[in-house]
């Protein structure tokens, strides 16, 4: 049975049906897919029914897709948006951010493009039906809290049961009680409460997450990770929380703390015990930080350099880099890394970790998972040294990509050029490119010639030229393979580009240089005259 709906609108039958087709194709189980051929049409679909996806064109007759969307969130439709654009550069970028649209495909949308953004957005319904607890195994699970484990535990509580049958045995898990400190009036409390709930569900974790209200306190949530096995358990707490925090102070200023239980094998009142005092750690060690039971002992034998770290924090915001190393190296002294226990010096690696992103506000998802990977890190280095250099790699990553308001034109087209050559044998989308730099499309294209004394696309053509041709010398590589490796699928349009920046053919470009005398291809060593007989 299909669980989810996708509702295609768009004026031209045949757009619709191809989208349809490729869709089908791509072998969506839990998907059904409809259509729509006008805005009117559509808004009656979403009265009728539930839809969690919807790809729109901009441009119908009857009304564009931005009116389209306004309208049916008018309605109360929680469908998450994809704006269809036949334009080269969207100008409708800020009004789309503003309706919450979650992407835009420009027309004539590749089979990647559509698959990836159809798997992402089916991905978060998918957590977010798995972290989201029904009201009767919610009940229980507080009740379980606060009076303990009755007898029985499938009769006694069959919802969480049905949910959730490792809080009862067979698997691992952690309790965690996430406090919630927000600005502003009692309802802005509740909407930031529902909101750090929906934040955890989408948040990427490769555990079982069930995320429940906490009965005795409005400003907290039950967050039960769960899994079959105990190993990584722990990081994917660490993951999901820095996740979360990092977002959540950035979008609503609103601080988290997380306490954590021991890991245990059955849930029970002393898990809420156990997860209440390692919250009250952060009367010690401060608030808007993550805090484990089995932790304590280590902070009490070993105290931690709070001290220490609020001076990092200040050199980070100030982007004093030789500070920040020489802070660093104080953190991760011979006699913390050789005296230390292991346990400490993760908690210290995700405290640093963690700095970094809440410092950094404009990383992009790309830089932000690969330092929420980095948590595991400290357990696989081999000595102090290697500790400080990948530290110190995390920082200069962080500081290349932030993007935030305070960072000049000059920096921003910096910004973009580094994501330019990283990834410009794939798809860009400029007014992608300047909604990360919070720059209007027209903006970024005018700054980025000034900047550069090239448009974007000369930009872009210029690398995969210059790449081409890095090709065509050191390797026999064909032409197709060569094209696809540079970012152009169709070799014909490859060909006619390259000859117009060249003067010359792909292939003629290649014999030009086996003729060039005394100049053999580039990489190649030089022929050695030969010793005589």
């Amino acid at each position: 049975m299909k669980r989810y709906k996708l509702l295609i609108v768009d004026d031209e039958a045949l757009i619709r049906s191809g989208l349809r087709a490729r869709i089908a194709f791509f072998g969506f189980s839990d998907l059904d897919v409809e259509e729509a051929g006008s805005g009117a049409e559509a808004l009656e679909r979403f009265r009728a029914g539930d839809y969690v996806i919807a790809i729109v064109d901009i441009s119908m007759p009857d009304m564009s897709g931005l009116e389209l969307i306004a309208q049916a969130k008018a309605l109360g439709a929680r469908t998450r948006f994809v704006l269809l654009s036949g334009y080269a550069e969207f100008r409708f970028a800020q009004e789309g951010i503003r309706l919450g649209v979650r992407a835009y495909l420009n027309k004539p949308v590749s089979n990647d493009a559509l698959r990836g953004q159809i798997e992402e957005l089916l991905e978060e319904l998918r957590a977010e039906a798995q972290a989201s607890a029904p009201p009767d195994a919610e009940r229980e699970l507080n009740q379980i809290l606060a009076e303990g484990l009755r007898a029985r535990a499938e009769e006694a509580y069959p919802a969480l049961w049905a949910r959730c049958p490792q809080a009862f045995g067979g698997g691992w898990l952690y309790l965690g009680i996430l406090h919630i400190s927000a600005p502003g009036a009692r309802a802005q409390a509740a909407n930031a409460r529902e909101a750090v709930r929906g934040a955890l569900q989408q948040a990427p974790c490769g555990c079982g997450l069930l995320v429940t209200d906490c009965y005795a306190n409005a400003q907290r949530l039950y967050a039960l990770f769960f899994s079959d096995r105990r190993d990584g358990l722990r990081t994917q707490v660490e993951r999901v929380f820095l996740a979360v925090r990092q977002s959540m102070e950035r979008r609503m200023k609103v601080r988290l703390t997380l306490g954590v239980s021991r890991l245990c094998r059955a849930l029970g009142s002393e898990c809420e015990s156990d997860a209440r005092a390692a919250l009250r750690q952060r009367q010690l060690y401060g608030r808007s930080n993550l805090y484990f039971f089995e932790d304590i002992p280590d902070c009490e034998a070993q105290p931690f350099p709070e001290a220490d770290l609020e001076l990092l924090r200040k050199h980070i915001q100030r982007g004093d880099r030789a500070a920040i190393r020489r802070q660093l190296e104080a953190l991760f002294s011979e006699e913390r890394v050789h005296g230390g226990r292991a346990m400490y010096l993760h908690m210290l690696w995700v405290r640093v970790v963690g700095m970094m992103l809440g410092a950094f506000n404009g990383l992009d998802d790309v830089t932000m998972n690969h330092m929420l990977t980095q948590i595991s890190r400290v357990e696989s280095i081999g000595d102090r040294d290697e500790l400080l250099n990948s530290l110190n790699e995390l920082l200069n990553i962080c500081l290349r990509r932030e993007s935030g308001h305070e960072r000049n034109t000059a920096d921003k087209i910096g910004y973009a050029l580094d994501y330019i050559r990283e990834h410009f044998n794939e798809e860009i989308v400029i007014n992608d490119l300047a909604a990360r730099l919070d720059m209007s499309p027209g903006y970024f294209s005018s700054m980025f010639k000034k900047e550069v004394h090239q448009s974007t696309m000369q930009y872009i053509t210029g690398l995969r030229i210059e790449r081409a041709r890095e090709y065509l010398e050191r390797t026999d590589q064909s032409v197709a393979v060569i094209a696809k490796s540079v970012g152009y699928e169709d070799s014909q349009y490859f060909f006619r580009v390259f000859k117009k920046a060249t003067g010359m053919t792909p292939l003629q470009y290649r014999q030009s240089l086996k003729k060039a005398a005394g100049k053999p291809p580039l990489g190649a060593s030089p022929e050695r005259p030969r010793d005589p007989a």
